[in-house]
């Protein structure tokens, strides 16, 4: 049996939305990401890792983004104007301007 859970907040809720070190670590990132989008008004910012997958690795990470093209599949293409994404060396910082 497939449980979902669903938010309690309403659409449109928050004029910004600012997420730290969390997409890595989800099973289900796009549904993740299509959230974010539903209760925001104005812009999403997603600060995660450029970590490469290793065979032993000591956190929980699922999802790895050490490329550009990597964060892409999730995101879809980065144009620089709707969607940014900064290079900060060892983390990606991903903005996305919702618009209505």
């Amino acid at each position: 049996m497939k449980k979902i859970l669903k938010s309690t907040v309403s659409k449109s809720q928050y004029l910004n939305k600012n997420i730290t070190d969390t997409i890595e670590h989800l099973l289900n990132a796009n549904q993740f990401l299509n959230e974010m989008r539903r209760i925001t008004q104005r812009k999403i910012i997603l600060v995660f890792p450029k970590q490469i997958p290793y065979l032993y690795t000591p956190d929980t990470h699922i999802n790895f983004f050490p490329y550009k093209f990597e964060v892409e599949k999730l995101f879809g293409k980065i144009d620089g104007e709707q969607k940014k994404l900064i290079d900060l060396k060892y983390d990606w910082v991903y903005s996305e301007n919702i618009f209505f």
